[in-house]
């Protein structure tokens, strides 16, 4: 393992690797995917532990893809990525991100997303500043709710496709017929 994911907890280890991953592999596919696609990529390539496997007590969902849900909002408010209705669009400045390796992408990605946070709230920390503060997935409702909200919407529109699929599409009628 990278000598700086070593350093990370647990949650920020499979955040780094998972989210460096998905970047890697929305570039090589042109630089966008459905959501489903990168997070079935990402399960075939990435070796992930027992408990990144484990289904995350809090959202009822595997624990790496929650983890991943979660931090990829740090990589939307660093300008990194993009979602839109369920597909991932990795952008200019995420390609370039890529170079920075695992810890470094999570790393900034995370401080973008502080700075902006505090930028929105426009309110000093009490005797903290903004880089004291860890974003855990525990702590951070709002940052939380839309990772579900975005998980679910993939999921969603994901679903509906496949409905969709699944129809043939020039339907055969029994005309006269009494059953």
């Amino acid at each position: 393992m990278d000598k700086e994911l070593e350093k990370l907890a647990p949650s920020k280890q499979s955040a780094a690797k998972t989210m460096f991953a998905a970047f890697k592999i929305l570039k090589e596919a042109g630089g966008q995917l459905s959501g489903k696609q990168v997070i079935d990529k990402i399960r075939k390539t990435v070796e992930l532990t027992e408990w990144e496997k484990q289904v995350y007590e809090k959202t009822g969902y595997v624990r790496w893809e929650s983890i991943l849900h979660f931090y990829t909002i740090d990589g939307i408010k660093a300008g990194f990525l993009r979602k839109n209705k369920g597909i991932w669009y990795l952008t200019e400045e995420g390609e370039k991100a890529i170079k920075l390796g695992p810890a470094k992408l999570l790393e900034t990605a995370s401080q973008l997303y502080r700075t902006w946070a505090a930028n929105k709230d426009n309110k000093p920390k009490k005797g903290k500043s903004v880089e004291d503060e860890p974003i855990e997935l525990e702590e951070n409702k709002p940052q939380t709710q839309k990772a579900n909200l975005d998980l679910l919407e993939e999921q969603a529109i994901c679903g509906i496709k496949d409905f969709i699929r699944s129809k043939n599409a020039y339907p055969i009628y029994f005309l006269g017929s009494n059953d």
